[in-house]
């Protein structure tokens, strides 16, 4: 992993991009992210990327959104109201929409600890290792492989970045990077292959551009692995399957806003303080990637319980 140095001028503005039917939880999933960012950095300035049937929503059933944002571009759907093929759409091509640095934000990644070496990064284009491993560590899912089967494109070796938070410093170089992104992505949609993880990892390696690689913790991925779980800074959630599962504390959050209650400011900061974002309290696994000593005992206790009880 390179040195990350230090730039002329921080990086304060974040970007989201939100496209969703009206009733679906990635409003208050968005909403809850951008309440925990302003928690930890009250100053950034976000924008919010969407289609023109998302952003009328956001004017009645979810106008509260409308006060935290600064900055709402809607685009016209190009995909017959297809919102996942949208919200691709605009990811991947960002730098159309915003002028200078920003980090990307996805909507159901939470900033509990602040980010300023984030805002700090001194490179085009920054992100972290998809698995929170190390690269030469991480086995590539079938489910990324296939567009690169599919269209004949080379499975990169090194680092496989996770778009879900990416720095972008004002430059050539990120304008040709998602230029080239977005051009690679509409070839893979073409063919019935939407996720935009793919395209990236190889226009990385086609355009000529300063990419850094970013610690763990600044992209933790809960509801998958488990490197960045100690102290982390952002913690991201899978949205797979969202409706059946309660595994981390922020799937049990963003149904209780969701259902109408009120998100607090002491309830944040409780939350972010916390280092332990499972709902299982009694995981020995999960209670020793994020270091809570404490909790040791209850845990393998309630494990010694389960094994009596079966």
């Amino acid at each position: 992993m390179k040195d990350i140095e230090q730039p002329v001028t921080r990086i304060n503005q974040i970007a989201y991009v939100l496209c969703a039917p009206p009733h679906s939880p990635f409003f208050t999933m968005l909403y809850i992210s951008i309440r925990f960012l302003r928690f930890h950095h009250p100053d950034v300035k976000i924008y919010l990327l969407t289609d023109t049937s998302t952003f009328e929503q956001l004017g009645s059933r979810h106008s509260e959104l409308r006060e935290i944002i600064d900055v709402i571009i809607p685009v016209q759907n190009h995909y017959d109201g297809d919102f996942v093929k949208m919200s691709r759409h605009l990811k991947t091509s960002l730098t159309e929409y915003i002028t200078g640095s920003f980090i990307y934000i996805d909507v159901d990644a939470f900033v509990v600890r602040p980010i300023d070496l984030l805002m700090d990064v001194s490179c085009d284009f920054a992100a972290c290792q998809d698995g929170n491993c190390e690269p030469d560590q991480f086995i590539l899912p079938e489910f990324e492989t296939k567009p690169f089967v599919a269209l004949g494109w080379a499975i990169p070796d090194g680092p496989y970045y996770n778009s879900g938070i990416m720095i972008v410093r004002s430059a050539n170089a990120a304008q040709n990077l998602f230029s080239k992104w977005h051009e690679l992505w509409k070839v893979a949609s073409s063919k019935g292959h939407f996720k935009d993880q793919p395209p990236l990892n190889l226009t990385v390696r086609k355009v000529d551009i300063d990419v850094k690689l970013l610690p763990p913790r600044y992209n933790f991925l809960i509801g998958m692995y488990q490197g960045g779980a100690y102290l982390p800074h952002i913690v991201h959630v899978s949205t797979t399957n969202f409706e059946q599962r309660n595994d981390t504390i922020f799937h049990d959050l963003i149904r209780s806003i969701h259902s109408g209650n009120i998100l607090k400011n002491e309830s944040i900061e409780v939350i972010s303080k916390s280092g332990y974002y499972w709902t299982d309290r009694k995981s020995i696994k999960n209670v020793m990637h994020s270091k809570k000593w404490s909790m040791l005992p209850e845990a393998i206790f309630g494990r010694f319980l389960r094994i009596f009880r079966t």
